[in-house]
């Protein structure tokens, strides 16, 4: 059996370390085989260290699954504030809003799915002062997935 010299493309035997026509080594040497294992292989699991390191585990528990639902829900809630009272403003653009995280987010007392959402916002009025808003609104989550403001009070 034969096989192609990588050098010279000869056919050379199977179980020849030299090609018999160029002379040059068939196979890595020692110290080759060396470089590769103590530079490739580090280098490779780093790589792969990297490319995965954000990788977690996922806990699909009860409890850690209601809780990460109820903090979604909260989080949806202070968004879809805001977005509804952007609506409301005179300059929307001029606005200058806090983290989400910031917001006050409370589960109304007998309401499913319906929240208090109390913030505040920068924006310029008709006259193009920067006033700060206070603003507490109520948001329902529908069945559906979207949210629907119930009621706005704002200090303006």
């Amino acid at each position: 059996m034969e096989k192609k010299c990588k050098h010279c493309a000869m056919m050379v035997p199977v179980e020849a370390k030299i090609c018999p026509y160029c002379q040059r080594r068939l196979t890595l040497s020692f110290l080759t085989k060396l470089l590769i294992l103590f530079i490739a292989v580090p280098l490779a699991g780093s790589f792969i260290s990297t490319v995965f390191k954000d990788h977690k585990p996922i806990n699909n528990s009860p409890e850690i699954t209601e809780k990460k639902k109820a903090g979604d829900d909260k989080y949806w809630a202070a968004w879809a504030a805001k977005e509804m009272v952007s609506k409301t403003l005179k300059a929307p653009a001029t606005a200058s809003w806090p983290d989400l995280s910031e917001f006050e987010v409370t589960d109304v007392p007998g309401g499913k799915n319906t929240w208090q959402v109390r913030g505040y916002v920068d924006s310029q009025n008709s006259y193009g002062a920067q006033l700060r808003s206070n603003f507490k609104a109520v948001i329902f989550k529908e069945p559906d997935g979207g949210m629907v403001l119930i009621s706005l009070d704002s200090d303006r």
